[in-house]
């Protein structure tokens, strides 16, 4: 695109008006060109203010992960020991290690049942856990 400045005074990238060789949209700054040399007749450095307004980003609701209750205690009391409960929550590196330690030698998955069984209560009138999705990419509750 050139920098010529149009003759009807309107911007050639946005199509906005003009004010003194400045698009008042995008901010362009048009060179006026001399019809006999082919260059800026002032040649001085043009000063453009451009008013710059962040724009908030979209806040997304968190993705979130139900599980039954029920379901959830019965895979850590018997596939505890597999971390099938881990790979549910999106914790694969602690599934593949309790995989390989089948379960924290026992106390990991016991700890895991207590704690399933206590947060029964912090969850009333509802059928199960939700897990939410954070940014690391598991998910965590």
């Amino acid at each position: 695109m050139s920098n010529a400045v149009p003759m009807d005074n309107l911007c050639v990238r946005c199509g906005a008006n003009l004010q003194n060789g400045v698009c008042t949209g995008c901010g362009w700054v048009a060179v006026q060109v001399s019809e006999a040399t082919g260059q800026n007749p002032t040649q001085q450095p043009v000063t453009v203010n451009i008013n710059y307004t962040p724009v908030q980003p979209i806040s997304m609701p968190p993705q979130t992960k139900t599980v039954n209750k029920v379901v959830y205690i019965l895979l850590i009391f018997f596939l505890g020991v597999l971390g099938v409960h881990r790979f549910l929550r999106g914790q694969v590196g602690i599934g593949i290690l309790y995989i390989l330690t089948l379960g924290g030698f026992g106390f990991a998955v016991l700890i895991d049942f207590i704690i399933s069984l206590v947060k029964l209560s912090q969850y009333p009138g509802t059928d199960h856990y939700e897990f939410t999705f954070v940014p690391r990419g598991h998910w965590a509750r």
